[in-house]
């Protein structure tokens, strides 16, 4: 898939906007949404790994409004253009010196393309070519449907705790929808980012795993409703229909933010080290993690989001977060004080 359109079959859309870091085509019903995120400059591009920042989330937004609203199409795939990554995840070096409010703005405009991808009314196929990190992962956690190719450039994990910071797109309300409470516990505190396509299909992260050069024909075969028999996606009938696999209810994340902040501040008050998890989780972002993973449930999935965002904002605020995020800047170790 080093060239996920080399099949002829694949149309430019330009109805479908007109956007820097996005590419959209459509094929006999199905609309292709192809992350190539500083195409002009193919040496950046392969730096950036399709980073999410404001305007490649905005123009995904864009794209799948004016996708979801057109006729004569019945799914979205989406995908890479980059050889190596799906995404490694948001530019995140954007919370370093941001303030607490500053940070509840980043996490609360990411949240907004998570929602717009579960609000769709056709459903989402995610081709899985590469790296699939951090912010990546939420997105691809958002689609109805995840299939990844074989090979061994293609690798899963939430690292975010290891920065002092926590999954801020969804990860700690979808995670667990997937692969369960505990797994998803266990994936979010260790800050797993080794975890390889069959792991992933064992723990339910994603539906399929695929021969590598077949993976965008595979994908693009679900998102046109003609799932192959013994291969159909999990809760599909095969040759049937694709349907959104999850609809949260309408709204925005709520919840009574006061009462949120002072169960948070009393939470990491009451944190001690016999708590922690070993590995490279940091002690701040494993506590907040699981603050939020302990209230996290179908039932309230908005709230849910809400409780993500107060933590991803405390966090950012800490000396530990902004060590973190610089410590990766600068390719070295975190020293982190919890503080």
């Amino acid at each position: 898939m080093d060239n996920p359109l080399e099949d002829s079959g694949y149309l430019p859309w330009p109805e479908a906007g007109d956007w820097q870091d996005l590419s959209v085509y459509r094929r006999e019903g199905v609309a292709l949404l192809v992350l190539d995120r500083l195409k002009a400059d193919r040496r950046a591009a392969r730096q950036a790994a399709n980073n999410l920042d404001d305007r490649l989330m905005g123009e995904l937004q864009g794209a799948l409004a004016c996708v979801d609203r057109a006729d004569g199409i019945s799914g979205i795939l989406l995908a890479s253009g980059h050889r190596l990554a799906f995404s490694v995840g948001a530019k995140i070096d954007v919370v370093l010196g941001a303030t607490f409010e500053q940070a509840l703005s980043i996490v609360q405009r990411a949240q907004q393309l998570i929602l717009r991808l579960h609000r769709t009314r056709k459903p989402v196929v995610a081709a899985l070519n590469g790296l699939t990190f951090g912010g990546g992962l939420e997105i691809a956690m958002a689609c109805d449907y995840r299939v990844a190719g074989d090979r061994g450039n293609v690798l899963f994990g939430l690292p975010e705790t290891s920065l002092g910071i926590l999954p801020g797109m969804g990860g700690t309300q979808n995670l667990p929808r997937l692969v369960g409470q505990e797994r998803a516990r266990e994936f979010i505190l260790d800050a797993r980012a080794d975890l390889a396509p069959t792991a992933a299909l064992a723990l339910g992260l994603v539906d399929a795993v695929v021969p590598y050069d077949t993976l965008l024909e595979t994908a693009w075969t679900w998102a046109r409703g003609n799932a192959p028999r013994g291969n159909a996606p999990r809760g599909a009938s095969p040759r049937g229909p694709l349907s959104k696999t999850f609809r949260p209810p309408d709204g925005e994340p709520t919840g009574d933010r006061e009462r949120i902040r002072r169960e948070l501040r009393d939470w990491m008050a009451g944190w001690t080290p016999d708590r922690e998890r070993p590995g490279r989780g940091s002690p701040l972002g494993q506590a907040a993690a699981q603050f939020v993973l302990e209230r996290t449930s179908p039932e309230r999935w908005l709230e849910g989001l809400a409780y993500e965002q107060e933590a991803f904002a405390f966090l950012v605020a800490t000396e530990d977060a902004q060590e973190g995020v610089r410590a990766l800047r600068e390719e070295r170790p975190p020293v982190f004080r919890r503080r």
